[in-house]
C-alpha cells in the first residue's frame, strides 16, 4: 500500500497515521498504481475548478462518468480560503471523502471494543437502498417493516 504521493506543484502527501487502517480496509483490493494516476486525476480537476471535495460528490476509485468532473456545475463546494491550497491539501480532502466511510466504521468498532458495547455496522448509500428495496419489496409477503432494521443476510 502506497502512503506517499508527489504533486506536480511540488507538494507531497503523506497519509496520516490515524487513516491508515481505514485506507488499507477500503483500498486493499486496488492497484496502488491505479489508485496513485486517480488520485492525481481527482485532484487536478479539484484544483481546475477551484473546489472542495464534498461528500456529496460520490467521489470513487472507478471511472464511471468522468466527464461530469468537467462541469463547473458539478462542484458542490468553492475553496473558502483567499490563497489556493496545494495540491497535496487537495488530495487529503479527495483521499477522506473516498475513506470517509472506513474511517466511520473503523471509529465505531474502536469504540464498541473501548466500551464492550457490540459493534454497529455503518451503511454505504448504496447497502441503505438495497435494505430499503429488500423492504419495500417484503412488504407484500406480511413482513413486519416497523423496526427498520435487517441483518447482513437481508441484504443479500
Amino acid at each position: 500500500m502506497t502512503y506517499d504521493f508527489d504533486f506536480a506543484d511540488g507538494s507531497h502527501l503523506s497519509i496520516p497515521e490515524p487513516w491508515r487502517p481505514a485506507y488499507d480496509q477500503r483500498l486493499r483490493d486496488v492497484d496502488p498504481a491505479g489508485f496513485a494516476a486517480r488520485l492525481r486525476f481527482l485532484t487536478e480537476k479539484y484544483v481546475e475548478h477551484h473546489a472542495t471535495p464534498s461528500k456529496f460528490d460520490g467521489l470513487g476509485m472507478v471511472a464511471e462518468d468522468d466527464t461530469r468532473f468537467d462541469d463547473p456545475g458539478f462542484y458542490f463546494e468553492p475553496w473558502d480560503e483567499p490563497t489556493p491550497p496545494t495540491m497535496a491539501q487537495v488530495a487529503e480532502e479527495v483521499v477522506y471523502q473516498i475513506i470517509r466511510l472506513a474511517l466511520m466504521q473503523h471509529v465505531v468498532d474502536e469504540e464498541a471494543r473501548r466500551s464492550g458495547r457490540p459493534a454497529i455496522r455503518v451503511l454505504t448509500p448504496e447497502e441503505f437502498l438495497r435494505q430499503h428495496d429488500h423492504q419495500a419489496a417484503s412488504a407484500g409477503d406480511g413482513e413486519d417493516q416497523a423496526g427498520g432494521g435487517g441483518t447482513d443476510a437481508d441484504l443479500a
